[in-house]
C-alpha cells in the first residue's frame, strides 16, 4: 500500500527494502507479544470480538451480544 510508495518516493528501491524490512519487524514483534512463533500459527482466537467496556457499560435494549 502506501508505504511501500512513501519508502519509494524518499529512497528508491532502498526506500521500499526499509518499509518492508520495518513491516516484518512489527509483524514479528506482534507475533511475539501474542505467543505466536510463525505465520501459520495465528488464527482466529486471536481476534477479541467484544469491547472490555461492553462488559461494564449497560448494552441498549434490545441489542443482541454473540454469545462466547
Amino acid at each position: 500500500g502506501r508505504p511501500l510508495f512513501w519508502g519509494l518516493a524518499v529512497d528508491g528501491a532502498a526506500g521500499v527494502q526499509a518499509v518492508l524490512q520495518m513491516l516484518r519487524d512489527e509483524l514479528e514483534m506482534a507475533m511475539g507479544m501474542c505467543g505466536r512463533p510463525t505465520v501459520q500459527s495465528i488464527d482466529i482466537s486471536l481476534l477479541g470480538t467484544l469491547s472490555p467496556l461492553l462488559s461494564v457499560l449497560q448494552p441498549p435494549q434490545g441489542l443482541r451480544l454473540p454469545q462466547r
